[in-house]
């Protein structure tokens, strides 16, 4: 039936109150977020698990854990909230002459390369459109995307992004430096091998992401020990911050090194191998119809993107 969910008598509170509890896992705490009380909130849940004829959380005392059909409802809910909250966006930029919100996500080398042109572009032609910028690897991204968090995304194609879903573009390309502290004793050479960069540490990006993964092929391929005193981090500002202070290695996206304010404070270390990153592209929901300033957003970065 197209419109079961009337049979199944679903409504927005259900949904709301779903995509509540599996960020705050009591329902004394839902219901405090919401603003009802906790009978209330016990009620509109037994409602939901009633209609739908099974139980979508696993209990253990007062905490709700999401099982497999709770999940089920909440990624489509998240969805759904996310649908409702721009058509509320785009009723209040009618109402009061805003031109609306644009959240955009980026691995560091595109904030560099294009986001930043991007911006200044934007701010030029359309002073009263709000953006968010968003800066994390690109699975990080995707769940953003996947959860309504972010209207665009810019980064690297992983086997998670389901090509029937969402379009990719490729708008540029990243490579990687390995680089340490200005005036790191290994920036004094006029070549480094990658077995001298053992002896030093070494903070990194997490084994599940694209710019890890290609440091542990370069490795591989030179059949090279692996460095055996890592820290993993995702942040830049903690990886910027640690190898100031020590004789760590990194890699960095090679354009960071020629940011003003950052690549005064680095050494590029000339290392033998070649660290080339796959191409990295604008990443946009097929089935989500982008507002007016989302697409005037896509319209600019594509003008933005270097190729």
């Amino acid at each position: 039936m197209p419109f079961w969910f009337k049979e199944k008598r679903l409504k927005i509170r259900h949904l709301y109150l779903m995509k509540t509890l599996s960020e705050y896992s009591t329902l004394h705490n839902a219901a405090r977020y919401l603003g009802i009380s906790q009978p209330m909130a016990s009620k509109t849940l037994t409602e939901l698990e009633d209609a739908m004829g099974v139980q979508l959380f696993d209990r253990n005392g007062r905490n709700l854990a999401l099982n497999l059909f709770g999940q089920t409802i909440v990624r489509r809910a998240c969805n759904i909230m996310g649908e409702l909250d721009l058509l509320r966006e785009d009723f209040n930029a009618l109402i009061d002459g805003r031109e609306g919100r644009v959240s955009i996500g980026a691995v560091d080398g595109a904030i560099i390369n294009i986001v930043s042109n991007f911006i200044v572009e934007l701010k030029n032609k359309f002073p009263d459109i709000d953006i968010n910028i968003h800066s994390a690897t690109s699975r990080e991204l995707f769940a953003k995307l996947l959860g309504g968090n972010i209207d665009i995304m810019i980064g690297h194609n992983i086997d998670a992004i389901d090509s029937v879903r969402f379009s990719y573009e490729e708008i540029g390309v990243e490579t990687l430096s390995i680089v340490g502290r200005k005036g790191h004793p290994l920036s004094q050479k006029d070549k480094v091998t990658l077995s001298e960069t053992i002896n030093f540490p070494w903070i990194l990006q997490e084994r599940s992401t694209v710019s890890r993964r290609k440091v542990d092929q370069v490795f591989e391929s030179f059949k090279t020990s692996y460095p055996c005193d890592i820290i993993n981090s995702n942040s830049l500002v903690v990886t910027l911050s640690y190898i100031a202070k020590t004789d760590a290695l990194t890699a960095l996206p090679s354009i960071l090194t020629h940011t003003p304010g950052v690549g005064e404070q680095l050494s590029i270390i000339p290392v033998e191998a070649a660290l080339k990153l796959c191409d990295y592209g604008l990443i946009l929901p097929i089935d989500r119809r982008p507002s007016p300033a989302v697409q005037i957003a896509v319209d600019i970065l594509r003008r933005s993107s270097i190729w």
